[in-house]
């Protein structure tokens, strides 16, 4: 398997890495750095799948993405040399799954203030309420 967000952590560790070699006067390894950082973060931007608007592992074996919707599709934020249109896409994409998490939903008025009719107390694990 081929996976996007251990790969996207790859380029743009490699890239941090070239910088701080840079800032240190330490040019030896920089060449071998950067290309890693180019290789891989060119391999997680080509991973994005538009119908699923994520970026998908790759299946080896099936020669095929793994079509399963994590965290991981939002990998190509982490590259460096990221294309705009894809950022674009993804920070799109990012704000419209969190806007249909309740959890990552920002509270209304009525559910923040104590007392109100849609004030929802939480257990200390976050879920459930109280009383129930």
């Amino acid at each position: 398997m081929r996976d996007v967000f251990f790969s996207g952590i790859f380029a743009g560790a490699n890239r941090a890495l070239s910088e701080l070699a840079g800032w240190l006067g330490i040019d030896s390894d920089r060449a071998d750095l950067d290309a890693w950082a180019t290789r891989y973060s060119q391999a997680v931007q080509k991973q994005w799948d538009p119908s699923e608007r994520l970026a998908l592992d790759h299946d080896i074996r099936a020669n095929a993405p793994i079509r399963v919707q994590t965290y991981a599709g939002f990998a190509p934020l982490l590259v460096p040399d990221l294309s705009a249109d894809l950022r674009d896409s993804l920070v799109t994409e990012l704000f419209v799954r969190a806007s249909s998490v309740p959890k990552l939903q920002v509270p209304r008025d009525s559910q923040r203030r104590a007392g109100s009719p849609g004030f929802q107390k939480r257990s200390l694990l976050g879920v459930g309420r109280f009383g129930q």
